[in-house]
């Protein structure tokens, strides 16, 4: 088994709201960051997919927004 540990809140409970549960949440003994664990799995791969793809639209559309605004200054 594989396994991927999400230090990123909004991943987790984006993966979370999707239907997929973690394994634990710890926190890194050395790093001391809090981390999600979940088990690499297809399922779990499509929704990663899904948030940088979701992520990468919302960006685009925030810089869009932005060159608009300085375009009506």
């Amino acid at each position: 088994m594989q396994y991927f540990f999400c230090h990123n809140k909004k991943v987790s409970d984006f993966i979370k709201s999707k239907g997929i549960d973690y394994i634990t949440v710890a926190i890194d003994p050395k790093t001391r960051i809090l981390f999600s664990l979940y088990e690499i799995t297809l399922e779990l791969k499509e929704v990663l997919d899904e948030y940088k793809l979701n992520k990468k639209l919302y960006l685009e559309a925030e810089f869009r927004s932005e060159l608009q605004q300085c375009s009506n200054q």
